[in-house]
């Protein structure tokens, strides 16, 4: 909750350290991974950033294969990643 409320004050470094601190405490809960991998996304400022962001999203999925905020965050961080993908 406190993460979130970060978030919505655009408070990036704040939500990505309540969300951590609140994973400590329920290491299960898909809702706060996914909601840290969109406050990794949005307050990047490194590639390290994004990679932990991509991370948490594929932490998401292999819990929850169908979530599909999560494959949408995915497929953005992976844009950003590699935004030219040799076909």
């Amino acid at each position: 909750l406190l993460g979130r409320a970060y978030s919505q004050a655009n408070q990036w470094d704040m939500s990505i350290k309540a969300f951590n601190r609140a994973l400590e405490l329920q290491p299960n809960n898909q809702d706060t991974r996914l909601a840290l991998a969109y406050a990794l996304l949005f307050e990047y400022r490194s590639k390290r950033d994004l990679m932990e962001s991509e991370k948490s999203f594929h932490q998401v999925l292999e819990a929850i294969p169908t979530y599909q905020d999560a494959k949408e965050g995915l497929q953005h961080v992976e844009n950003l990643l590699h935004p030219l993908k040799e076909e």
